[in-house]
């Protein structure tokens, strides 16, 4: 069995394995209209869901859930983009808001609760550095998690045109060669752990996925997540996790909704998708700031 794809290969797979999928009725995209609403130095993009009524959906990044369970043993071919590894699979969103919305999901059920391995950043970072992208991961419900099988997950960037190519960068201090927790303040009104990631690819992905591992334990145990490690070896701290070629943050989470809207990962990037225009004037009025703050946290 082929257990990896040829470097420099992985973009051409996602479009063409996009294209084939709508070709087949494979895929079922989820149509929205979107704005940019300010708040402080943010450009937030807010999403809005249109023809909801024979829709499934969810917040950006949601993997959605299948009539059958686990949508991913088996997981549908027509969605299947490459081998990521001997232990990872790259699949398609069935259920995407964004294009080419990439998911690196393990062969064998491991749960989404569960502390990540350094092969799952090996797999992940192999798939990162292909193409401008964003990296980011829900753990556990309380962040967003809407399946439990293991799925990290892949969004081509610049999320938007009109500004940083995440859109929350402006306010995250990312001179941190060391990871580092700083509490919620007026400048960025949630607590988090932020770290720069170590430049270059020079030692492989392997290596790398061991570098970005341990940084990622030091960040569990800066917000206190570690600590809740059960015997099982799954996380009682749900928490989101972002990873871009030059940083890894992490966001300890209270609860999942802010007036009804559930938040996962994409929130903290800068981008929010509300189910009707009900919910689009609740953020419009509140703040995407404020639904920041309410979700996270350590609880």
């Amino acid at each position: 069995m082929k257990t990896d794809f040829q470097r420099g290969t992985l973009w051409t797979r996602v479009v063409e394995t996009q294209q084939r999928a709508i070709d087949q009725a494979a895929l079922r995209p989820i149509p929205t209209s979107f704005e940019i609403l300010q708040d402080g130095q943010v450009s937030f993009l807010i999403r809005v869901v249109q023809h909801l009524a024979d829709k499934p959906w969810g917040s950006p990044g949601t993997v959605l859930q299948t009539p059958h369970g686990n949508p991913f043993l088996p997981y549908d071919p027509a969605l299947f983009v490459a081998d990521a590894g001997a232990r990872h699979v790259c699949l398609l969103n069935k259920f995407n808001v964004v294009d080419h919305h990439l998911l690196i999901v393990t062969r064998d059920f491991v749960h989404q609760d569960g502390a990540l391995h350094p092969e799952d950043f090996s797999a992940w970072w192999h798939c990162l550095v292909e193409y401008e992208s964003l990296g980011f991961y829900n753990g556990g419900v309380r962040a967003g998690a809407s399946q439990p099988h293991r799925h990290l997950q892949l969004i081509p960037l610049p999320l938007h045109d009109l500004g940083p190519p995440v859109p929350i960068e402006p306010i995250l201090d990312l001179d941190c060669p060391r990871p580092r927790f700083s509490a919620s303040d007026d400048r960025v009104p949630f607590d988090h752990a932020l770290v720069r990631v170590p430049s270059g690819d020079d030692g492989g992905s392997q290596q790398m996925g061991n570098n970005l591992h341990r940084l990622y334990g030091e960040l569990l145990d800066l917000t206190g997540i570690a600590a809740t490690r059960q015997p099982d070896g799954r996380l009682g701290g749900a928490y989101n996790l972002l990873l871009t070629r030059q940083w890894m943050l992490l966001v300890p989470r209270r609860v999942e909704h802010f007036a009804g809207i559930s938040l996962n990962a994409m929130a903290f990037a800068g981008t929010f998708l509300a189910r009707d225009d009900e919910q689009r004037e609740r953020l419009r009025r509140q703040g995407p700031m404020a639904a920041l703050s309410f979700v996270a946290g350590r609880s």
